[in-house]
């Protein structure tokens, strides 16, 4: 099923990444986006006509089909607000946001990730092409999702995929924790459940 990249700009220049990022993938994966500019009360230090004008003739040449929206509001508000369908990815970049508004708001990422009910690509660089992807696994079940479309984007764009499983230090006395400890390195060989995940995401990756 095709999906529709949601690509978020407030007007900061650090956004500009996002949007290289998802409309040459989108261009190479022939996928559709959706440009959400939000114009927030700091817009003149951000001025999203500017970015609009860079990203419109950016998609052009990329042959991307695109679509346009703007909100007035604080970029964490709106994107917690929306009502996102499952056919929709989030590709968002840092927003500009000062030093004081951090420390006494938090990052603006980690509100999006806590709100937004849909798979997030948060891109801080766009590295372009995409020829290595890190798939970072856990014991449970909620990486399935992110392994699920690290894969199709590895297949779609001919690219390697890693899977990584950390074993922490473990201080509890209790069966499964010491096998994992004793058997981190020959991991896939026992029976615990991120054995059961990595092998699993192996045979789908296969």
């Amino acid at each position: 099923m095709k999906k529709n990249w949601v690509v978020v700009t407030n007007g900061h220049e650090n956004t500009r990444e996002a949007i290289l990022y998802a409309g040459r993938l989108a261009a190479t994966m022939n996928e559709s986006l959706t440009l959400l500019g939000i114009v927030e009360k700091d817009d003149e230090k951000h001025p999203l006509e500017a970015m609009f004008n860079f990203a419109v003739p950016f998609f052009h040449e990329m042959g991307v089909s695109y679509s346009l929206q703007v909100a007035n509001g604080q970029t964490e508000h709106i994107l917690a607000r929306r009502d996102w369908r499952d056919t929709e990815y989030l590709f968002v970049g840092p927003l500009g946001r000062s030093s004081t508004r951090r420390f006494l708001a938090g990052r603006s990422i980690r509100t999006i990730l806590e709100e937004v009910a849909a798979p997030i690509f948060y891109i801080r660089e766009a590295r372009l092409p995409m020829q290595k992807i890190l798939i970072c696994l856990g014991g449970l079940g909620y990486a399935g999702k992110a392994e699920e479309i690290a894969l199709h984007f590895a297949k779609r764009l001919n690219a390697s995929a890693t899977f990584l499983h950390v074993v922490p230090p473990i201080d509890w006395e209790y069966p499964p924790a010491q096998e994992l400890e004793a058997h981190w390195k020959n991991l896939l060989e026992t029976d615990s459940l991120p054995a059961r995940t990595m092998r699993r995401a192996l045979d789908a990756a296969r």
